[in-house]
């Protein structure tokens, strides 16, 4: 003798997805009296196995010949449905619906799917049962928002339904059912005393609660009689909802469609009667379920199943199995994963703690790195430093902390020169030029490199230009000789000599360096140095400087082909500086400092000498501005007055070698 379908079927093996809608649908129904084979015909091929329910029946497929009615109980209706269309959709996924359906009635009636999905379908034609089953499961899974497990419970949902009787009245007799208990409700509120009233309407039923401390003090009484007012009344409503069938059978559904939050519109869509008045009360039938149901809790526009740290818990659970390791999820996963439409699912989520980059959910706390990363993420590719700036959308942040995050976050690495990624995409990481050239000359054991090959190389995978690489491999570290790049066997000496470097003059031991004050000095950025400053000061590739300063140490070093100075805003700042201004970079064999110009005011030959960074003095004779001019300029000690003037022309400062020369002749 084989067991029952309900022996079956009860298993630990024959677990299925929950479909407690499908359930309490079925629990409703008058089950037919004819044998599966008649309402399912294609059943017929499974007489001989393999085996549908289990793999163990003893005679297999036995229940084929018997009917719905005795088959079907309150124990095994849902793994029964869902057993015969898993092999439905393993079977017959090239057949029409309506061809191995024949009992399902094909009406115009919304298709059994959540609103999100019914939302997708729509906009592909298909809006009605009679227009889904024109198609096959291989052609439903083809369409937006359907997926394997929409499929089974869609055609779990046919097979139930061309199980049952049909009573096309029951819409009607459903919503009838739940006006039954208008009498009901109206002999609960008879029965209340004012004390009852205030706290049913204040604290129940109100859809922005009073506190019991603020009840208590309308009531003239404590808080733990209002603690038993609000108990007793919640407990009356409880009895009143499983004694009247209507609000039974809502509660039930609404508990279905809680699964964890419904947004009260879509739950009035779903549930047409929910939203009409309970007249006894003035209050929407779906208000008066929540407050009475133990399983609902209403807060403002929202149904939750349960209490709101466990929807939000529950939220938190389905952001996190749809998020990427940046913890960033596409919303309309995670609508579908709640079973909300996408514009519901952006509220419950920013009301649960989440913010949104475009399509996408992301933590309302996440640092600048999060972003930057989350950014990445939602974009599949490398971004440049704007584009991921960009990205940030509602969460500005300054570019200096956007930098700072690239730099500093392990997930993020630099792909190119003007590009980040994430690190877990093994793309590999950027390297400067300069060490790029490196690579390649180690690679050839210190063999020099054609010109062409390093050019190949390093263009081909970075997005740099053929004259920088050129420009790297003549520079620093590296010497071009022949279109073949090696490393340089002398140490770097400037490709400028002092003599000809405009804005630089020698007193002594020091050389001052005639400058402005730019944007970069104002906003404490590093800057370049002339090449024969950096050798005179003793800045080479690999060989760092710092000096001494009234401020404090002040580096300078060697970055990939030139020279630069720290920030020098401090000295800005305490001088109180601004862009255009005119000023001196003093430099010693030991010290740092920054100064103002000196206008240069009184004799030519006081204006000459502030042009050069001295110190304003007495009279100078002619012959000591002479000489001062050839230290100023590295001249030899015999070089004349044309050789000066000229030495100033070379280097561009004509309107100081027009000084000189009305000034000395």
């Amino acid at each position: 003798m084989s067991p029952s379908p309900s022996e079956v079927l009860t298993s630990a093996e024959a677990a299925v997805p929950d479909d407690r809608q499908l359930a309490d649908r079925l629990r409703d129904e008058t089950l037919s009296d004819r044998p599966w084979f008649e309402l399912l015909p294609w059943l017929s091929e499974y007489r001989h196995g393999p085996g549908i329910l289990a793999d163990d029946e003893i005679v297999v497929n036995a229940w084929i010949q018997n009917t719905p009615a005795d088959t079907l109980t309150d124990v095994n209706l849902e793994r029964f449905c869902h057993r015969l269309a898993e092999r439905y959709v393993s079977d017959r996924s090239s057949r029409r619906l309506i061809d191995d359906f024949p009992h399902v009635q094909a009406g115009p009636e919304p298709l059994p799917l959540p609103r999100s999905t019914r939302e997708q379908l729509g906009a592909s034609d298909v809006d009605t049962i009679s227009e889904l089953m024109t198609l096959s499961v291989d052609e439903l899974v083809r369409l937006p928002g359907i997926g394997p497990v929409t499929v089974v419970n869609l055609i779990a949902r046919f097979v139930a339904r061309s199980g049952v009787v049909r009573d096309e009245e029951r819409p009607a007799q459903q919503q009838q059912s739940a006006s039954t208990g208008r009498a009901e409700l109206r002999d609960f509120v008879g029965s209340l005393t004012e004390r009852d009233r205030l706290v049913l309407y204040d604290r129940i039923l109100a859809s922005r609660p009073r506190t019991q401390s603020e009840l208590a003090g309308m009531l003239g009484s404590s808080r733990e009689r209002v603690t038993q007012i609000d108990r007793n009344l919640r407990n009356r409503l409880s009895a009143l909802l499983n004694e009247i069938p209507g609000l039974h059978a809502l509660e039930g559904a609404m508990v279905d469609l809680a699964d964890p939050v419904i947004d009260v519109e879509s739950l009035v869509d779903e549930l047409p009667e929910s939203g009409t008045t309970a007249d006894a009360l003035g209050v929407p039938i779906w208000r008066l379920v929540a407050a009475a149901a133990p399983a609902l809790t209403a807060v403002d526009d929202w149904i939750i199943r349960g209490t709101l740290k466990e929807a939000t818990t529950a939220t938190h659970a389905c952001v996190d199995a749809e998020a990427t390791p940046e913890k960033t999820a596409p919303i309309r996963a995670v609508a579908d994963g709640l079973g909300l439409s996408v514009d519901a699912a952006r509220r419950w989520l920013h009301r649960s703690g989440y913010s949104f980059l475009g399509d996408h959910a992301v933590s309302s706390t996440s640092s600048t790195g999060d972003l930057v990363a989350a950014v990445l993420s939602i974009a599949e590719k490398p971004q440049t430093f704007d584009r991921i700036i960009a990205g940030l959308g509602e969460f500005p942040r300054a570019p200096s902390s956007v930098r700072n995050a690239l730099v500093t976050d392990e997930r993020v690495v630099k792909t190119d020169r003007n590009s980040y990624g994430l690190r877990r995409w093994g793309m590999e990481q950027y390297v400067p030029v300069h060490v790029q050239i490196e690579r390649l000359l180690t690679k050839a054991h210190g063999e020099p490199v054609p010109l062409a090959t390093v050019i190949d190389e390093i263009t081909g995978h970075y997005d740099v230009t053929e004259a920088s690489v050129r420009a790297y491999a003549s520079a620093g570290d590296f010497v071009t000789r022949d279109d073949m790049v090696m490393r340089r066997k002398r140490p770097y000496s400037p490709r400028k000599s002092p003599t000809r470097t405009r804005g630089l003059y020698r007193d002594g031991d020091t050389v001052h360096w005639s400058t402005t004050v730019t944007s970069a000095h104002v906003k404490g950025s590093a800057f370049n140095l002339p090449s024969a400053l950096a050798g005179i000061v003793g800045i080479a590739p690999g060989r760092p400087v710092q000096l001494e300063t009234r401020h404090g140490p002040q580096s300078f070093m060697w970055v990939s082909v030139q020279a630069r100075s720290g920030t020098i805003k401090r000295f800005v700042t305490d001088l109180g500086l601004s862009e255009g201004d005119p000023i001196f970079l003093d430099f010693t064999p030991d010290s740092f400092d920054v100064r103002a110009a000196d206008a240069g005011r009184g004799s030519p030959a006081s204006q000459i000498l502030a042009r050069l960074g001295r110190r304003p003095r007495g009279r100078v004779s002619r012959s000591t501005v002479v000489d001062t001019l050839r230290e100023s300029l590295w001249l030899p000690d015999d070089a004349d007055l044309s050789t000066i003037i000229a030495a100033l022309r070379q280097r561009k400062e004509n309107d100081l070698a027009e000084l000189v020369d009305s000034a000395m002749h």
